[in-house]
């Protein structure tokens, strides 16, 4: 058999996931959506494939001592590790002092919620590019699309939303059916020990799964992969310990991020490859509170102070909101600033950090001190997840 044959699998609204995978999964209605899924292999090919270059934006985690880790940029430096870009060195690559304003509407209509201007979102260079159209491609690892509560449901209802027009003042195009659920993978991937970390990815496995999807389903703008994360697994940046930033509940030191998004790029691929990373989110760390260990949900929705447990109702459960909330998240970064040199609140009102961008701004309530929002609907159906920022209404909005 070639190692790049592949099966296809359909899930219809009436498909139910296998025991050994499902049986600890949240469960979720599909009426409405179909997804097609493929199951691939990484071949050696894929696993000796190394990005030339990379960059990501992470959205924060709550911090075990309190408050919350800021959103980050990294990108590949002249040794071929991530390093975190800091202010200073994106104003000087940007040229931030010649950056355009915001497009900014005289007509706004008023808006009665806490708003956040004049400090909207502006662009970081005059030459870079928003995805006007593309195709996401959710890539499930070691397990089923039901073990994050089937986030081609969610997918498919923010795809036909009013919601997902929040980006037409950025994109410049108010077109609908712009982004499309396209075929998905589901891949078979050895998870390691490294140093203290019983079950890791890095870069190095990030890097060969997105260089098999990409040849199998394309490159360049018009694609965009998820990449889910099981539960019990970490994500840390490089590609050899010491690790220091990461998705780790099971290490508070190093848990600084609940997701990202970016691009990597490829000696043998023509495009570069645009995706987001999406864990585990309903997790928690053991953590001091008043000296006493104490459960904290870094990435959970819904979650009053102190984080410590995930009972609070959510429309679709904790787990699907939160993995929803992160997807939503990402992909409105991923469409708006995929390059990292598009949509971005360049003064850093919002936090002191680089790089800040339309899902940073809202991530954290209006008060930036946890992820408590207000239910809102997408296609009829009710969830539990961020807005996002608008320019026209200078705050954080669900509608266009």
């Amino acid at each position: 058999m070639n190692a790049r044959n592949v099966s296809a699998l359909v899930i219809l609204a009436s498909a139910f996931c296998p025991l050994s995978f499902a049986q600890n999964a949240p469960t979720v209605s599909l009426a409405g959506a179909q997804e097609q899924v493929i199951q691939v292999e990484v071949t050696p090919a894929d696993h000796a494939a190394v990005a030339v270059h990379r960059r990501v934006h992470t959205s924060g985690a709550l911090r075990p001592e309190g408050g919350q880790y800021p959103p980050k940029t990294f990108e590949t430096d002249s040794s071929g590790a991530l390093a975190e870009v800091t202010r200073n060195s994106l104003l000087s690559s940007l040229a931030i002092g010649q950056a355009s304003s915001a497009s900014v509407s005289s007509n706004a209509p008023p808006f009665t919620g806490p708003g956040f201007y004049p400090a909207d979102l502006s662009l970081a260079s005059t030459t870079g590019q928003t995805i006007t159209q593309a195709q996401v491609h959710n890539i499930y690892i070691n397990c089923t699309a039901a073990c994050w509560g089937y986030p081609a449901v969610f997918e498919t209802n923010l795809f036909s939303s009013d919601f997902i027009h929040v980006l037409d003042q950025y994109v410049g195009t108010e077109a609908n059916g712009r982004y499309s659920l396209g075929v998905s993978l589901q891949i078979t991937y050895p998870v390691k020990s490294q140093s203290s970390f019983p079950n890791l990815l890095n870069d190095a496995d990030l890097d060969a799964i997105l260089h098999a999807a990409s040849l199998k389903l394309g490159s360049g703008y018009n694609h965009i992969f998820n990449v889910f994360v099981p539960k019990g697994v970490d994500y840390c940046f490089g590609y050899n310990p010491p690790y220091t930033s990461c998705f780790s509940p099971d290490n508070n030191s190093t848990w600084t991020w609940c997701a990202f998004h970016g691009y990597s790029t490829f000696a043998d691929i023509p495009n570069a490859v645009y995706g987001t990373l999406e864990p585990y989110q309903d997790v928690f760390s053991m953590s001091p509170l008043n000296g006493v260990p104490t459960p904290l949900y870094g990435c959970d929705v819904g979650q009053p102070f102190p984080y410590s447990s995930d009972t609070t109702p959510t429309p679709n459960g904790v787990a699907v909101d939160s993995v929803d909330n992160f997807v939503s998240h990402e992909l409105f970064e991923t469409i708006t600033d995929p390059d990292g040199s598009e949509w971005q609140a360049q003064d850093g009102y919002f936090y002191l950090t680089s790089g800040v961008e339309i899902g940073d701004v809202c991530e954290f309530n209006t008060v930036r001190v946890h992820l408590v929002f207000t239910p809102f609907y997408l296609s009829g159906h009710l969830y539990e997840i961020q807005p996002e920022y608008s320019n026209k209404y200078h705050a954080c909005v669900t509608v266009p």
